[in-house]
This record gives C-alpha cells, sequence and structure tokens, in this order.
C-alpha cells in the first residue's frame, strides 16, 4: 500500500469518524430538545394546577366564614343594603313584601355591578330569593324587617366575592400567561401581527369558557348554601307539622 492509499484511507476513516461524532450530536442534541420540551410542559401544566389551587385557596379564605365575607361585611356594603331598605319600603311600617326583597336585591346588584363590574351582574333567582323571604318571615306577616333583609342580602351576595377574586386573578395573571404560553408552543414570530391575534383569540377564549364554567361552580356551591339557609330558619314552624293558623288551640 503506496503513501497515496494510505492518505486516503486517512481520510475516509476520519470522514467516518467526523459522520458518527455528528450523529451521536445530532442524537444528543434531539434527545435534550425532547427533554426540554417534556420539561416545559410539565412545569406548565405544574403552574395552572398550582394557579388555579391558589384561586381556591384565596376564595376559600376570603369568602369563607360563619357570619358572612370581606364584601358583605364592610361598611360600605351594610350602607347600601340600610338605604336599599328604605327605598324598597314604600309603606313606611319598616317591613317589605316578598318582591320588595327580590327588588332590593336586583338593586343591590345593580349597584355593585357599578364597582366590581362582570361578577355581580348574577344574581339569584327569584325562587331562592321568595324561599329565603318564607324562612326569615316567622310569623306569615308578609314581610320582613330591616335585619332579616340585611341578612339575606348578606347570604344571596356572598357569591359575588367569590367572583370578583376569581375574575380579576384570572384577567390579572390566567390571561397573559396561558397567552404568552401559546404563542411559544406555536410557530409565531414574536412582535408579528399573528402573536396579537393569538393572544386575542386565547383571552376571548378564557373569557368564553374558563371564567363562566369557574362562576358556574360558584354559583353551584352558593346555591346549596342558599338551600341550607331556606330550612335551617324555617325547622321551627314545621317542627310539629301544624299550621300557624290553628295556634290558638294552645288556650284549652
Amino acid at each position: 500500500m503506496n503513501d497515496n492509499d494510505t492518505s486516503v484511507v486517512a481520510v475516509v476513516e476520519e470522514t467516518v469518524e467526523d459522520e458518527v461524532t455528528s450523529s451521536q450530536d445530532d442524537t444528543s442534541m434531539m434527545r435534550n430538545e425532547i427533554l426540554f420540551k417534556v420539561l416545559f410542559y410539565t412545569s406548565a401544566v405544574s403552574f395552572v394546577l398550582l394557579f388555579f389551587r391558589l384561586i381556591y385557596q384565596i376564595v376559600k379564605k376570603i369568602t369563607s366564614g360563619k357570619n358572612g365575607n370581606l364584601l358583605t361585611n364592610s361598611k360600605p356594603f351594610k350602607m347600601m343594603v340600610s338605604s336599599t331598605f328604605k327605598s324598597m319600603d314604600n309603606t313606611g311600617n319598616g317591613e317589605v313584601t316578598k318582591d320588595e326583597l327580590y327588588a332590593g336585591l336586583l338593586l343591590i346588584h345593580l349597584k355593585l355591578s357599578k364597582f366590581v363590574g362582570a361578577p355581580a351582574c348574577y344574581p339569584p333567582i327569584k325562587t331562592t330569593c321568595d324561599g329565603m323571604f318564607e324562612a326569615a318571615d316567622h310569623d306569615n306577616s308578609g314581610g320582613i324587617d330591616e335585619e332579616e333583609f340585611s341578612s339575606i342580602m348578606a347570604v344571596c351576595c356572598g357569591q359575588i366575592m367569590s367572583r370578583m377574586v376569581v375574575y380579576y386573578l384570572i384577567v390579572i395573571l390566567g390571561v397573559p400567561y396561558t397567552a404568552a404560553k401559546v404563542v411559544d408552543i406555536l410557530p409565531i414570530e414574536n412582535g408579528s401581527h399573528w402573536e396579537t391575534v393569538t393572544e386575542t383569540i386565547v383571552g376571548f377564549a378564557i373569557f368564553s369558557l374558563a371564567i363562566p364554567l369557574v362562576w358556574n361552580f360558584i354559583d353551584e356551591a352558593s346555591r346549596k348554601k342558599l338551600v341550607k339557609k331556606e330550612d335551617k330558619p324555617a325547622a321551627p314552624t314545621k317542627s310539629n307539622g301544624v299550621p300557624q293558623e290553628v295556634t290558638p288551640k294552645k288556650k284549652n
């Protein structure tokens, strides 16, 4: 074997080694890329789960309590309820009827919506409010006083605080983060028109799908609480199964 053959063999061997090394490097890069994607998606999912868990804990802490929550215990809310009761008491006898109670509830929600926006735009249905009225009207007089009116307003408006916390946490934290992650995943150039369009679509989807689902969950929990409140006060008048009209029998 002459020198030319030896040099050719050396070149071939070097080329093969370079290809093997390059192939190994490509394989290593692919593995690192796959690992990076796995870690990225895992961290994204973990963040979303932690975010909703944080929302749940904050909502539970702020809105829980036997005597109401941060909103219903506030002085402005109590002043609003008091002024609403006076405006609903058309007869001036210190009591409101069943229809006046629901009208007052709607008025309070309208007043709150000026400050908190959409979270206050979904009052309880009239049937629920009527049940609260009947539970509070122990003497069947057809009216309830201001104290009972305030208690019912505090219970019926309790879910507004939960809505506020969830709504603004999603708006401030959830929408920007989710939109940014979706843009990073898709092959979209940063700063382009499509980036803005994608972020808008993601935000619209969250407001149209995610927030209503969370609010439905909050409303369902609030509805169960209202049902319990309806049943509890009414228990003394139903314990013996005797209507209020036949109470004169006690004179015998």
